[in-house]
């Protein structure tokens, strides 16, 4: 498989083997066990950093830039509840951006992807290569 492919699971679901063999079949348990990781991990997203932007603003202070505002963060955790259900990993980074949106990060190697929430409430998916831009569309959000 190749590495673009490898990290590209926020949006996109896992590829699947061409040829399957029996030494890549999963569990029921370890599936389950991966997918409620996933759950466990955004739900820390949600309850200690996103849920904490919102009611605490002020953590932004110090950073001379104003933080995601109500409407960003509520759409942010939309997003993470939706990731967790579908059993989508988890970012490794959860960031503001200088403009009022929120970042969600996923790093392999020189290979990155991002999802993106606009101030505006746009949500776009960022994939790059280094720093490339391999793909970047906008996400439609149920």
């Amino acid at each position: 498989m190749s590495q673009v492919a490898e990290i590209n699971e926020l949006v996109s679901p896992r590829a699947v083997a061409a040829v399957a063999t029996r030494a890549e079949q999963e569990t029921a348990v370890a599936s389950s066990a991966v997918a409620s990781s996933a759950v466990t991990l955004w739900e820390q997203i949600i309850d200690h950093t996103l849920i904490m932007w919102g009611a605490n603003p002020s953590v932004f202070a110090d950073e001379e830039f104003d933080g995601p505002g109500r409407e960003v963060i509520r759409l942010a955790i939309e997003i993470a509840k939706q990731y967790a259900r579908d059993g989508k990993p988890a970012p490794d980074r959860v960031v503001p951006d200088a403009d009022g949106g929120i970042v969600f990060e996923r790093r392999q190697g020189i290979l990155s992807e991002k999802i993106h929430i606009w101030d505006d409430g746009l949500v776009e998916y960022i994939q790059l290569h280094g720093t490339r831009v391999v793909e970047r569309y906008p996400l439609e959000l149920p």
